[in-house]
């Protein structure tokens, strides 16, 4: 498991199974131009992981913007992100490209480093899980994947979609975020004085 750092967020990722994280492997680089050229790469690395979370918000704004809110309010770098296969043996699992580990433990270990805790791995057990100081932005099945043009791909045998669980509240729906997204700002306007 690779720690990847870019401005918004940290990436925890299998670099094994993720080779478009890779300067030397990534589909825009045939010639191994990225490999030569690492400041670029870092830029490179930055709109990746933002056109990721972009796809893990899409069309869901309010909720991207109460994720960066809280990041504000709590002084924490807005996202830390894992990224990796994900199953369900009794328990939500994750592969670190060695080994299966729960992904409750993962989240454990980062609860409070971040303000949102993104998990871009597959659900099929639709576990809930908790943390006591960063939000989760958890799946509630299965992860699409991005295709070789930057297309969505959506697994036929289900649907996909992220939840917000926040801490001491739980898992906030589509019909209470306006409220909720006012409540915080009143918060941060007043921590902002």
């Amino acid at each position: 498991m690779e720690k990847i750092v870019t401005s918004i967020a940290d990436l925890f990722v299998p670099l094994e199974d993720f080779p478009e994280y890779r300067p030397e492997f990534h589909e825009s680089d045939p010639e191994g131009y990225w490999v030569d050229h690492p400041k670029l790469w870092q830029e490179e690395l930055e709109r990746i992981v933002e056109e990721r979370l972009e796809l893990c918000f899409q069309d869901r704004e309010e909720f991207k913007q109460y994720t960066m809110l809280y990041a504000e309010l709590t002084g924490r770098k807005p996202f830390g992100i894992l990224e990796a296969h994900g199953f369900t043996n009794g328990q939500w699992t994750y592969n670190d490209g060695i080994e299966d580990r729960p992904v409750q433990e993962w989240i454990n270990e980062q609860d409070g480093k971040y303000g949102t805790l993104n998990l871009i791995t597959c659900n099929p057990g639709v576990h809930t899980p908790h943390s006591r100081n960063s939000l989760l932005w958890a799946p509630n099945y299965n992860v699409p994947t991005v295709g070789h043009r930057g297309e969505l791909e959506v697994d036929p045998l289900g649907g996909f979609g992220f939840d917000l669980i926040v801490p001491g509240k739980g898992m906030i729906d589509s019909y209470v975020i306006g409220t909720e997204l006012n409540e915080l700002r009143t918060r941060v306007r007043a921590q902002r004085k």
